[in-house]
Parts: C-alpha cells; structure tokens; sequence
C-alpha cells in the first residue's frame, strides 16, 4: 500500500474550486504565481532546498499545485520553460522562471516564478473560462467573479480534520481492505513527468513534449 503526502487532496478550498472552474465555462487560459520573498523559506533551511539538484520553488511548491492542475483542468502535453539561477553560485536553485504548460486540447497555463522580493507569499492559481473567472489565493482558498466586477472570496467548509490525519487515516483504511481516498504513485510519475520537460526545456530554451505516463 501506498500513498503520497499531497495535503492539497480532499480540501474543501479545492473541491470547491474544482466546482467554480466547471461553473466558469471553457477554459481559456489559466495562470499559475508563485512569489516568495525569501527562498529557502525561513522554517525550511534544508541542505538540499536551496540547491539545483534537488531543490528550489517548482520542484518544491509546483508539485502540489500540479496535483490540482492535473486533477482539475487536465493532461499537460507540452512545456516551455525559462530559469534564472544565481550567477555565483552555479550549485543554486533558481531564483525566477516563467514557462507554458500546454494541456490536452491546447489551452494554455502560464507559470510565473518569483523569489526574494519584498513581498508576501503567492501561490495562487487562476483560471479563465469563457462565462468567468474562478482561482485560488493564499494556495486552497477560492475565489470567483461571474462579472466584470473582482474576484470575490468563496466560503467552504472547514476540514474535519487536518491533511496529515486525513492521509493516515485513508491510508490505514485501505491497508485494512476498507475504502480509503489516496493519491497514489501514478500521480507521482505523472507529476515528475511535467517536472522533467521543464527542467529539460528551460535547458535546451524550446518545448519539450510530456511523455505520456
């Protein structure tokens, strides 16, 4: 049995967005920000964050945030990438990136990637339709404008419990042959799929294809 540690997965926020993104029509275009104004994080000085290898904003935040993409809007095809990375230390993690998520159908999802700026945090997902427009601030809090006017918050339901109780729970209970609600390693596979084109695309500056997984 196994399972992977996606807090995003059964969130009220995301279910809900999830219903405002079928309420908004088509998709046109989505947007995906990720600002940060230090990286590492303060509580998350690990040795390999901070690095090329391993580390860095897309392989650490993109992660959740493809989950809902994938779940919600769809296969992702192809991906053009671009990364900054710090001049005097080549062993550094990138400190921008923008690049293009295509998805079955060719909509598009723009990703912009920011780091060490005075600002708050950002992680926010947008998604444009043909009759509004639905997103996520803050990572899982919804918001919608069915006109011209702003994006207005969206209530939900607070989780019963929090998203570590909820993975071990799931996964206890299908461990025991009893229904459990997982995200499991073929998520994984197809998430490092998208996470490799980019990597591979902002090396060779073109698009890269996603393998299908």
């Amino acid at each position: 049995m196994h399972a992977l540690n996606l807090p995003l997965h059964m969130d009220p926020g995301i279910e809900t967005f999830r219903r405002l993104v079928r309420e908004v029509g088509p998709l046109r275009r989505a947007e995906l920000t990720l600002v940060f104004p230090q990286w590492p994080r303060p509580w998350q000085h690990n040795p390999w964050i901070g690095g090329r290898a391993q580390g860095g904003p897309v392989r650490e935040v993109g992660p959740h945030m493809l989950h809902v993409i994938l779940t919600t809007l769809g296969k992702v095809t192809r991906v053009w990438a671009h990364a900054e990375h710090p001049a005097h230390d080549p062993a550094a993690c990138e400190t921008a990136a923008l690049g293009t998520l295509e998805l079955e159908g060719g909509s598009l999802v723009v990703v912009s990637c920011l780091t060490n700026v005075p600002r708050p945090e950002q992680v926010s997902l947008t998604v444009y339709g043909s009759n509004g427009t639905a997103g996520l601030v803050n990572w899982a809090s919804p918001v919608l404008a069915l006109d011209p006017g702003p994006l207005e918050a969206v209530a939900v339901g607070e989780p019963r419990v929090p998203a570590g109780e909820r993975l071990v729970h799931a996964l206890v209970s299908r461990v025991r042959a009893e229904p459990g609600d997982l995200v499991d390693f073929s998520m994984g596979v197809r998430i490092q799929a998208v996470l490799e084109a980019w990597e591979r695309s902002s090396a060779v500056d073109s698009w890269v294809d996603v393998p299908s997984t």
